[in-house]
């Protein structure tokens, strides 16, 4: 499986990032990528988003698409979430993930509830963020199904994987919650820096041995990528 849309990077702009928009994309037209996501993180991650990103900074560099998008966090209680509302029509794709905003140290159910109630209260989120962490331990069959009811991604993070944030287990068990209830998902690498741009290979080593059906991957070429994200946009515009 060869795939060569991006649907997750941070910049420089996010408190974890190191390089800018433009060596990012960059790089990615070198790793040969026909799209790239970038998705700094909101503010209350300390993520910087500045306007002039989204209603300015227009496809820099001739034969790769500039997706644009944030990496969402959770206010610490109810539904909130860290987009400046101005910015969200300027978005391509919205992604939530969970982060040190929300409280530490609850269990599944807690935390599998607060991504259902925001996913319901902000139809705008196209996608979940690496849903097998320990930090913030979810249920993933119920997740599964309501990613499904809903249609939004969960994403198979490569990152996760090649630095071993999480034992395999979990992120078998992950793929087969997504087997299962044939909601849609995005493989992406998460990257921080343009050395990880384009690299897959951990992620997708599991996701072959777990037998995911491609068509389930909205980002498996850049069609697909901009289909998935041409029905999101109807759907949000009809829900809102």
């Amino acid at each position: 499986m060869d795939i060569r849309v991006d649907l997750h990077t941070h910049t420089i702009m996010s408190s974890c990032g190191i390089h800018s928009a433009l060596e990012m994309i960059s790089a990615a037209k070198e790793k040969g990528l026909e799209a790239i996501a970038v998705t700094d993180h909101g503010p209350l991650l300390g993520g910087r988003l500045p306007s002039t990103f989204f209603d300015r900074f227009e496809n820099p560099i001739p034969g790769i698409r500039l997706l644009k998008g944030v990496e969402l966090n959770l206010e610490h209680e109810g539904t909130g979430v860290d987009i400046p509302p101005q910015f969200i029509p300027y978005c391509d794709i919205l992604i939530l993930g969970l982060h040190e905003t929300v409280p530490s140290g609850k269990d599944r159910t807690y935390y599998t509830e607060r991504l259902l109630a925001a996913i319901e209260a902000n139809s705008f989120i196209d996608g979940i963020t690496h849903p097998n962490s320990y930090s913030y331990p979810v249920d993933y069959p119920v997740l599964a199904r309501a990613a499904k009811a809903a249609g939004v991604a969960l994403e198979l993070n490569n990152s996760k994987v090649r630095y071993k944030r999480v034992h395999d287990s979990e992120t078998r068990a992950l793929i087969r919650a997504c087997i299962d209830s044939g909601c849609p998902v995005m493989v992406n690498s998460d990257s921080h820096t343009v050395n990880e741009l384009g690299d897959l290979s951990h992620i997708l080593a599991l996701i072959q041995e777990e037998g995911l059906p491609e068509h389930q991957i909205v980002n498996r070429s850049l069609g697909s990528t901009l289909e998935w994200l041409d029905r999101r946009k109807k759907f949000k515009k009809e829900t809102n």
